[in-house]
């Protein structure tokens, strides 16, 4: 009798972790658990390198702008934007629509191209460029012109509207700036 109660001990926390384990694969399969990490990925491109004057060219003969998040572990407001905003099948649809999106992490060591093509690390380009706050998001025109950046979360509503300006922008130098920009200037001829 000993034995067989000490086999009834053991198997009795197997059978709360195939409960628990049944459990989740039940809410999984009904759409209750939502994998935030599976699915704000679609809003970015995959990066093996950014390159920014060719990404910027390439968006642009596409009728798109450059979107790059910067992100850091730990940020409270990137995990909220990643899991409330960005897993938005409305904002996933506008941003690949306009965007060319990447997301680059500040302490990442992924190269980095910037627009006078030289090449850095991810966390060499942040703070070259003073990102330290995140989330951060800079907008890019022709040939790797920084359009517009602004720094911290957004709702779903304000980040599409943010979208839909820069996405209304011309790169040129009669377009119209936003709040905070310098207006660009037209060069002399």
């Amino acid at each position: 009798m000993l034995g067989a109660d000490r086999n009834q001990k053991m198997n009795q926390p197997t059978k709360y972790l195939t409960s628990l384990l049944l459990g989740l694969g039940l809410l999984a399969s009904a759409g209750v658990i939502r994998s935030s990490i599976a699915t704000y990925e679609a809003v970015f491109e995959p990066i093996i390198e950014i390159n920014l004057r060719q990404d910027s060219n390439g968006a642009l003969a596409q009728g798109k702008h450059v979107m790059i998040m910067f992100i850091k572990d730990g940020c409270s407001p990137c995990e909220v934007m990643k899991r409330d905003v960005l897993t938005d099948p409305e904002v996933q649809a506008y941003f690949k629509k306009n965007f060319l999106s990447y997301y680059v992490n500040i302490y990442g060591d992924l190269t980095f191209v910037d627009a006078t093509g030289v090449a850095l690390t991810e966390k060499t380009y942040a703070k070259r460029e003073g990102i330290w706050g995140t989330p951060a998001f800079h907008f890019f025109g022709e040939n790797g012109k920084l359009v517009h950046k602004h720094v911290g979360g957004l709702s779903k509503d304000a980040f599409v509207r943010m979208g839909q300006t820069i996405a209304a922008l011309r790169t040129d130098a009669k377009s119209a700036s936003l709040p905070g920009q310098p207006v660009p200037t037209p060069t002399s001829q």
